[in-house]
């Protein structure tokens, strides 16, 4: 019984060996390109900032949706016919639903265009006439901004 536990130890230990090794030359070493960290820092607190712009100016516009919704649905509940009230409330909620949606529309928009202009931007960061390679592996072997990828 000890030979086959021993036996299956060193194949698991060989198994796992052979695929670290295997591991290892499929994934050659990454070479660290210098760049210009001033550059890549301004790049990104812009793209940052115009995505708090893009949040703040949706949260706003959904705030002021919801403002008027309320306003609409007091006056609607004021209206004593029932036929006419329906309509007023399903107006003041349908008012809302399409300008919420719009917001969140535009901000995906506005966010889908800070990531596409700050990957642009990104690549005029250049020490020595090199592109700066945002994604090779930091000195320390922690992967750079993955949010650049």
């Amino acid at each position: 019984m000890k030979k086959i536990s021993l036996t299956i130890a060193a194949l698991a230990l060989l198994i796992s060996a052979s695929a670290v090794l295997a591991a290892d030359l499929t994934n050659p070493a990454k070479t660290v390109i210098p760049r210009d960290t001033v550059c890549i820092n301004q790049k990104v607190a812009a793209r940052e900032s115009a995505i708090m712009n893009a949040y703040r100016q949706m949260s706003t516009g959904i705030l002021n949706a919801l403002n008027n919704r309320a306003t609409e649905l007091t006056t609607a509940w004021n209206i004593t016919d029932a036929k006419t009230r329906k309509k007023a409330i399903t107006q003041a909620w349908n008012k809302y639903t399409t300008a919420r949606k719009n917001m969140v529309k535009t901000y995906r928009q506005q966010v889908s265009a800070a990531w596409k202009t700050s990957r642009e931007q990104l690549k005029t960061c250049k020490i020595n006439g090199q592109a700066a390679n945002v994604q090779a592996e930091e000195p320390n072997g922690e992967k750079g901004d993955t949010s650049l990828e």
